[in-house]
């Protein structure tokens, strides 16, 4: 096997399990949660949006604090470990024990939500950070398209759990477990080994020869604040504001399917359609930015305009405009339209830490305070203006286009889960 096809293969198996599959495969589960804990119907949004939101907020505080002395190889490394190894555990965990209640609190299941969220937006200032810095190009692409796939995975599982009725979430998380668990040998390959690293001059060496000849190093000084360095970071915070924060899928679903009762069952196969073949659209987008990379950051703006697009004609099924209501046309229309929100979402990130990379490409300190900046930023509006959403919901702000709406037992939190 060649070098680069080995390095892209144990990187998309790092992805995989390390990023969202394990939070997703626990949302896969809601339906037979709420059947059996406490909090029922309320689960998706107490213990998501509260443990989703704190726990992503938990993890960039504490990360501002390791990073108050300043970034090096070893902070990152040691932060990696952790990504590595707690999805499996956390997995294990739930399927042995998620019945497990505390006065009417399901323990487990707000703590896996709080674990699973801070490490999954952990991935995006402290995993990709890290990749784009001290790995080939390749590293990136990979590790993103198999953020997609384990998102897809645990879709996959929920659907075969929703077919037979003896494949339980214990069985379920076992699956993620062994999944999750070939991702933790993954990195100690890539670490002790040294696949796909490259040499910087901090490290005391020069340029190691990489399939990408552009991935120059050298100590010049470069500015930080450039015009593309700016387009990249108001790009990215427009993507995850509309992709993850203030986004209202099942009020959409609702709208298109003319009902407000979320039981009803054409509204609920469409979410759950647009969902699913939203898992699909992922890893095509990160492996799109493996096999078609482009660059330019004009094109990068295109895209963002056609899922502002799609944005746009999701927020017309939930404010209740007539021709994304009521008909089978507006149902596509929004299964498609979330396909490009996350595909798009996922080509368009990695390709701006590449392209970042590129633009700082002669001064290895400035190119990772670029990569920690956009990968920080965009976290933090994207769970900032979860709270918005979270806020327009509960006060019925956004609810029913065509009738007296309570919240949806889907749950916003659930639609803010990968």
């Amino acid at each position: 096997m060649r070098a680069e096809h080995r390095d892209f293969a144990a990187f998309l198996l790092l992805g995989v399990g390390t990023q969202w599959m394990v939070n997703d495969a626990v949302y896969q589960n809601m339906d037979v949660f709420t059947a059996v804990l406490p909090e029922g119907i309320r689960l998706p949004n107490t213990a998501g949006s509260l443990s989703g939101a704190l726990g992503p907020i938990f993890a960039l505080s504490l990360w501002a604090v390791v990073c108050s002395t300043g970034l090096s190889l070893e902070k990152y490394l040691a932060a990696n470990w952790i990504l590595a190894v707690y999805p499996p555990l956390v997995a294990f965990v739930v399927a042995c024990a998620w019945r497990a209640v505390v006065g009417d609190t399901s323990i487990v299941i707000w703590a896996a939500l709080f674990l699973t969220n801070a490490g999954g937006q952990a991935s995006y200032f402290v995993q990709v950070p890290m990749l784009a810095r001290y790995f080939s190009e390749t590293s990136v692409s990979a590790t993103m398209t198999g953020s997609g796939i384990g998102s897809m995975v645990a879709g996959g599982l929920g659907l075969i759990q929703a077919g037979t009725s003896s494949f339980s979430p214990m069985w379920v998380m076992l699956c993620v477990t062994f999944i999750s668990a070939s991702s933790t040998v993954a990195w100690y390959l890539i670490v002790s080994r040294g696949w796909g690293r490259i040499r910087l001059p901090e490290e005391g060496g020069g340029k190691k020869s990489t399939t990408e000849s552009t991935l120059l190093v050298s100590e010049t000084e470069q500015r930080l604040w450039q015009p593309v360095m700016v387009a990249c970071l108001l790009m990215g915070a427009l993507l995850n504001i509309t992709t993850w924060g203030i986004s209202f899928l099942p009020y959409a679903s609702l709208g298109a399917s003319c009902t407000c009762d979320p039981s009803d069952h054409i509204a609920q196969r469409n979410y759950d359609l647009a969902t699913s073949l939203a898992y699909v659209a992922m890893p095509i987008g990160g492996f799109l930015s493996y096999v078609l990379p482009v660059y330019d950051v004009r094109f990068h703006a295109f895209l963002v305009s056609l899922h502002s697009f799609a944005y746009l004609l999701q927020t017309f099924a939930v404010v209740g405009v007539s021709f994304m209501n009521c008909s089978a046309g507006a149902r596509v229309t929004v299964v498609l339209g979330n396909m490009v929100l996350r595909g798009v979402f996922q080509y368009v990130i990695t390709m701006q830490y590449r392209v970042i990379n590129r633009l700082f490409e002669h001064s290895t300190i400035t190119r990772g305070r670029a990569n920690a900046l956009y990968g920080q930023l965009t976290s933090w509006v994207s769970i900032l203006t979860s709270f918005i959403a979270y806020g327009l919901a509960e006060g019925q702000v956004v609810g029913c286009p065509s009738a007296p709406f309570s919240p949806s037992p889907f749950g916003i939190a659930a639609n803010h889960s990968r």
